[in-house]
């Protein structure tokens, strides 16, 4: 009999995206007081760096009006109209697999700092079996919101050049 795994969706964007500052699992009634302050692994923001660099590459090309032909990414340049399309996916994929790692990352190697109560030490638990109420710290939280923004502003710009190159593919362009 296979073991069933839902999964909680509330969870899954709190460590993905990361666009809210508290996490309280559903099983908790009250958010007052927590205090447990989520520390992201080194991966975790390697991973959000890679999305806003990505990100912040295409928004400024696009917003230079460079034509998506002279861009230079992954190491390559298209050279034709399917080249961009296929450019244009790749970032797009390479998105969500950051995004996926990130959540994988701050899943399995997240910590919460637990504040001292009562005693001068903090301590740290691992978040990877346990669903802990969580506080994101503020640093964290607008650089999520920076990530999540560059993307949906990349990819319009990456959606308007792969309709483009669809639009001069399908009327006989090269």
């Amino acid at each position: 009999m296979g073991r069933e795994r839902s999964i909680d969706l509330r969870y899954f964007l709190f460590l993905s995206i990361g666009l809210t500052r508290f996490y309280l699992p559903r099983d908790r009634e009250e958010s007052t007081g927590i205090t447990d302050r989520l520390c992201e692994p080194q991966a975790s923001s390697v991973c959000r760096r890679n999305i806003i660099v990505l990100s912040g590459t295409l928004v400024v090309a696009g917003l230079a009006g460079v034509e998506p032909k002279d861009l230079r990414l992954f190491g390559m340049t298209p050279s034709r109209d399917w080249g961009v399309i296929v450019l244009g996916v790749a970032t797009m994929l390479a998105h969500v697999y950051w995004y996926l790692l990130r959540y994988q990352h701050l899943k399995e190697d997240g910590e919460i700092e637990q504040g001292p109560d009562f005693t001068a030490t903090t301590t740290r638990l691992k978040i990877a079996r346990n669903r802990f109420p969580m506080v994101r710290k503020g640093a964290d939280l607008v650089a999520n919101w920076a990530a999540l923004l560059m993307t949906v502003m990349a990819w319009a710009f990456v959606g308007s050049w792969i309709l483009e190159a669809l639009g001069q593919w399908e009327v006989g362009g090269t």
